[in-house]
């Protein structure tokens, strides 16, 4: 039966079914939720359990081994899968940040995992089905741990116990995410466009897109990074709302594009009265009413890191409009705009 010398590391990541069992004959921890898990701007992963022994013997069921192998004298297999469903973070191929990169820490000294964060194939908007599967080998008992720097910035977790470390960016483990649902039908809207006033009706209502997918369920996200604009100040967070659609009737008369002015347009009131602009890293995405495009990207907030509750404000009729007509822009206010829109946001 061969060895695994001390130091190497195999990565298994083809026809790993979910789950895998642990190898027969060694010890194993699962890990319960909330352990074993990290995750950041650009990667998630949970360990699903960890097994440790002297050897893999024979073909077990279930576990992509393709011989048996024992630890060197002094050694001990230290296997653990990740589980494939956990992928989470702000991943597009577009990303200006480079790749996240895991090590193995055995004993303090570091060794590369090469397929360690799993990501989405490039090209896909599904997520592969195949896990990772770890088999090392280790002094017996040694501290084992991933670590994963993302974004310039270092986290890790302990593999035989689940626990993370003093590292970890507190703003990723807890309720970050709301569902924001938020419509209005038929709302009355006047424009005066060079002269001549028209009026109609609009549909108001929020959408959200996603990289992974064409589209998402609307939702508030509350986190340390931001792709546009990187890491929040110390004690602050960034908050993301999806920006309203508007459709419904078109008003007769010339191609009506909104100019989105968002320090007057869409602000957040925090429970204590202050008043937060969007960050200028969200601004300046026109709307033209009628349309069922993408609204533009999510509306960024800068808040504290405690921040739990607060009211999105949406002033869609102090926007700034413009009447456009074969490529002519005409001068244009609304008469009247719509009504103010307050949406509650509870994170708790």
């Amino acid at each position: 039966m061969p060895e695994l010398p001390p130091g190497r590391v195999r990565e298994i990541t083809r026809n790993v079914p979910a789950p895998v069992v642990p190898p027969p004959g060694m010890s194993s921890v699962t890990h319960p939720a909330g352990f074993g898990f990290l995750t950041g701007p650009h990667f998630g992963l949970k360990i699903a359990w960890v097994a440790t022994g002297r050897a893999i013997t024979g073909h077990p069921p279930n576990l992509p081994v393709n011989e048996p192998v024992r630890a060197a004298p002094g050694q001990e297999l230290l296997v653990f899968q990740v589980d494939p469903a956990v992928r989470s973070g702000h991943w597009t191929r577009r990303d200006a940040d480079p790749a996240p990169v895991a090590e193995l820490v055995v004993a303090g000294v570091p060794i590369k995992l090469a397929k360690l964060p799993l990501r989405p194939s490039a090209g896909r908007f599904g997520l592969p089905r195949d896990g990772l599967l770890v088999v090392a080998g280790v002094p017996v008992g040694v501290p084992v741990s991933v670590r994963v720097t993302d974004a310039g910035r270092t986290q890790t977790v302990d593999v035989r116990t689940g626990l993370r470390a003093s590292d970890e960016i507190a703003g990723y483990y807890r309720k970050t995410t709301q569902k924001l649902v938020w419509r209005r039908d038929d709302v009355p809207i006047g424009v005066s466009v060079a002269g001549h006033s028209y009026r109609g009706t609009l549909d108001m209502g929020l959408k959200s897109y996603a990289p992974s997918r064409i589209l998402s369920d609307p939702a508030v996200l509350l986190t340390p990074y931001s792709p546009g604009n990187g890491w929040a100040a110390p004690g602050h967070a960034w908050l993301t709302v999806p920006r309203p659609t508007l459709s419904g009737n078109v008003l007769p008369g010339p191609l009506l594009t909104l100019k989105v002015d968002d320090p007057a347009s869409f602000q957040l009131r925090l429970p204590d009265g202050t008043v937060v602009p969007a960050a200028p890293g969200s601004r300046e995405t026109p709307i033209t009413l009628g349309s069922l495009g993408d609204p533009g990207p999510d509306l960024t907030f800068d808040v504290p890191a405690d921040f739990r509750t607060g009211t999105y404000v949406a002033r869609l009729g102090a926007a700034a409009v413009i009447g456009e007509y074969r490529d002519a822009k005409l001068p244009a206010r609304w008469a009247p705009g719509p009504e103010p829109a307050e949406i509650p946001i509870d994170l708790d």
